[in-house]
């Protein structure tokens, strides 16, 4: 129960110190000798004081202060979202997809394309700090690192926003965007340019819970996202991204399906074929050197790419490939 005066939070308070009076007394019993029992015998005690100890925080402005202390709460809710049974790989996997999605952003927004991996002081800048993580429910307090504005890319940017801050806000605003189910115009309208369109929304595609992974949906609260209320991301809302990137493509953007083949990387070339929907047997692809890798990795792989026609040369001049799961 919730505290709702100050007796009530003297009265929570006693109780606390009695808990850990008594826990005080098992471990002075059995920790030395049987750890095994003491362990056992604390179970009870320690979660009562887990419960007391946030009825009195929420009480007294603890968490409150907490909260405001981080830039962005996640918190994921599923069968593996559980305090102290949550696995670090599913933790990772959803803290990775931030830090890469927000670095994504970043780095587009300074280079005007996603080849290679960003640079490393977009990297550094956008690397989350972990401040805190809540019991209970898996609560995970994040903010973006302090730094200076002079290191940073800053040139053609509001010096009142930091890059770090502006691709938080547009991975933010496109996840909202996603979770209202909000009609595809209204995206276009903020976001006009198709390639920064398709950017924001690969960054924020891995974020979204998998049908298997034991996380039935993940949730954003904090300061940067309180002009949204809070943005939740369901397993369903996958179908939304992935159709929206498929329209995002420029008129003078091509985009294919198909397999890559004879791969020449001192011509920085290859040939799709078995391509889906179109009449060609194959298209000659030219990629730049920042693909490179990328490119051969995926050698006889069904992908997809976007590119530009060019007719002197009878070839397309690719921007992105993209793996397609057959």
């Amino acid at each position: 129960m919730p505290i709702k005066n100050e007796k009530e939070l003297i009265s929570s308070q006693r109780a606390l110190s009695g808990l850990q009076k008594a826990l005080f007394s098992v471990k002075t019993k059995y920790l030395a000798e049987r750890p095994d029992l003491f362990m056992l015998l604390s179970e009870g005690p320690l979660e009562e004081i887990r419960i007391l100890t946030q009825e009195i925080e929420e009480y007294s402005g603890v968490s409150q202060a907490e909260f405001y202390g981080a830039t962005l709460w996640l918190c994921l809710v599923g069968e593996k979202a559980k305090w102290r049974e949550t696995p670090i790989s599913v933790l990772a996997a959803f803290m990775n997809s931030l830090r890469k999605g927000i670095q994504a952003i970043a780095a587009f927004n300074q280079r005007g394309h996603t080849f290679g991996r960003p640079p490393k002081e977009v990297m550094s800048a956008c690397d989350f700090e972990l401040v805190t993580i809540k019991p209970g429910s898996m609560q995970i307090g994040v903010s973006l690192p302090v730094v200076d504005q002079a290191e940073l890319f800053i040139s053609n940017y509001e010096l009142s926003t930091s890059p770090p801050e502006k691709a938080l806000g547009q991975y933010l605003d496109i996840a909202n965007w996603a979770a209202q189910g909000a009609p595809f115009e209204e995206l276009v309208e903020s976001y006009p340019e198709a390639a920064q369109r398709r950017t924001i929304l690969k960054a924020v595609r891995p974020i979204i819970p998998r049908s298997t992974g034991g996380i039935e949906f993940i949730e954003f609260t904090g300061q940067s996202v309180n002009k949204y209320g809070d943005i939740v991301l369901r397993q369903h809302v996958q179908e939304q991204i992935d159709f929206a990137i498929k329209l995002s493509v420029d008129e003078s953007e091509e985009t294919y399906v198909g397999n890559i083949r004879e791969i020449d990387l001192d011509r920085l070339t290859f040939k799709l074929r078995n391509i889906f929907g179109s009449e060609a047997s194959e298209i000659t692809c030219h990629f730049p050197h920042e693909l490179r890798s990328h490119a051969r990795m995926n050698l006889g792989k069904k992908v997809r790419v976007i590119g530009t026609s060019t007719e002197k040369r009878s070839r397309l001049e690719i921007t992105e490939i993209e793996p397609v799961s057959e």
